[in-house]
């Protein structure tokens, strides 16, 4: 039986921990082999230092190339379909309408908490760097348009109608898989998909299908984990690495009078050893694990940010305190208002801490399962729902 491919399309290859390698050994195998297409050379401040070695799979770096190599490279893989994780870029467009032409099938997966406002918002990292970057895209959707004059006109109304008027049905994929019904009512509201187009598997928690059993059967120690973010290399926050290193420290030492250590589960797309050389105190672990489900079944509660992360703990019954980073650029607080005890500052943990409350919003735990998460939460199964919508629609 012919070998067939699936393409991942990323922005840089240090999302691949998160958004590819998860997938590939429940994909890969089964007649299918996986390939991602990246921009890491275009995208540099999205991410750190990365390692590609060890990947059973084929990674392009297409920032450089033109229109024509990206489109050959295409028809020689000659995809089931393309994995898209993003939407708003002019590169997420190109490849989207590359796709079409080439009648290539397209899937979009939630990942993050989606919503029609803040989810259609654009975070200019650097102003001279993103007119390069998009120059540079510039050029490559210019070929695309003159390998179809008769189109040159729809194709620019539709780009108008994306970037100006927000139009971005008239973009969205063949086919989409959401993690609940109420994460697709809420995105559809952008998207307009038709509900037999829609697949639900939920936030992918474990590996496999069996973890979540042994999940809850760990022993709990007694630390705080701080879920770490890349809200600097995101420019989310006006603060630099030494001030956030001060941030982190403080609840570091608020925390130990109370016997609780503090482990810092630095996000990949971090350097590692930077943060152990900064965040070096006697209170303070530094780790970059894969395996989170079990980091958060062990700690006592979790500290962290604006992020799915916190999913973690939701299914796994920790309690949730949200701390406000210094000058954070947006406010997301309606996000976990109603699940996570939100810190005004570093101080407010003494105080939750002396009065034993920073569990009381876990009662809402239930609900707000239902509601984000979604059921069937592995990597496993969200695995076999990018393949039932390739393979369905192949037939």
């Amino acid at each position: 039986m012919k070998v067939r491919s699936i393409v991942f399309f990323v922005r840089h290859a240090s999302h691949l921990a998160n958004h590819v390698d998860p997938y590939a050994k429940y994909i890969t195998g089964r007649n299918i082999q996986l390939v991602v297409f990246h921009t890491s050379s275009l995208t540099k401040e999205l991410g750190g230092n990365y390692d590609n070695s060890g990947r059973n799979y084929e990674l392009f770096d297409i920032s450089n190339m033109e229109y024509q190599k990206i489109n050959n490279l295409l028809k020689e893989i000659n995809p089931l379909g393309i994995v898209f994780y993003n939407f708003l870029s002019l590169f997420d467009v190109l490849m989207n309408r590359m796709a079409k032409k080439n009648n290539i099938h397209t899937l979009y997966m939630e990942h993050g908490i989606l919503n029609e406002i803040h989810s259609v918002r654009y975070n200019i990292l650097s102003i001279g760097g993103s007119m390069k970057r998009y120059l540079k895209i510039s050029l490559k959707y210019l070929g695309f348009l003159m390998s179809y004059p008769a189109k040159i006109v729809s194709e620019i109304r539709l780009i108008f109608n994306i970037f100006l008027r927000k139009k971005f049905e008239q973009i969205k994929c063949d086919s989409a898989i959401f993690y609940s019904k109420e994460a697709f009512l809420e995105m559809n509201k952008i998207f307009k998909f038709s509900p037999d187009k829609v697949a639900f598997s939920g936030y992918p928690i474990f590996d496999t299908k069996q973890e979540a059993r042994l999940a809850n059967n760990q022993v709990e120690k007694h630390f705080v984990l701080f879920i770490h973010q890349p809200v600097i290399m995101a420019k989310l926050t006006k603060i630099d690495y030494n001030e956030e290193f001060i941030f982190i420290i403080k609840h570091a030492e608020i925390l130990k009078p109370f016997s609780y250590k503090l482990v810092v589960q630095i996000h990949p797309r971090e350097s590692l050893q930077m943060y152990q050389k900064g965040l070096f105190h006697e209170n303070i672990e530094v780790i970059q694990e894969r395996d989170m489900a079990k980091l958060v079944a062990k700690c006592s509660f979790v500290i962290g940010m604006y992020s799915t992360a916190l999913f973690y703990a939701i299914y796994l019954n920790k309690p949730i305190l949200i701390t406000k980073y210094p000058e954070f650029k947006y406010d997301y607080t309606f996000y976990f208002k109603e699940v996570g005890v939100l810190l005004s500052s570093p101080d407010d943990l003494k105080k939750e801490l002396e009065n034993q409350s920073y569990s009381r919003k876990m009662a809402a735990y239930p609900r707000y399962k239902s509601r984000y998460l979604g059921e069937n939460n592995s990597f496993e199964e969200r695995a076999e729902a990018i393949l039932n919508v390739f393979v369905h629609q192949s037939k």
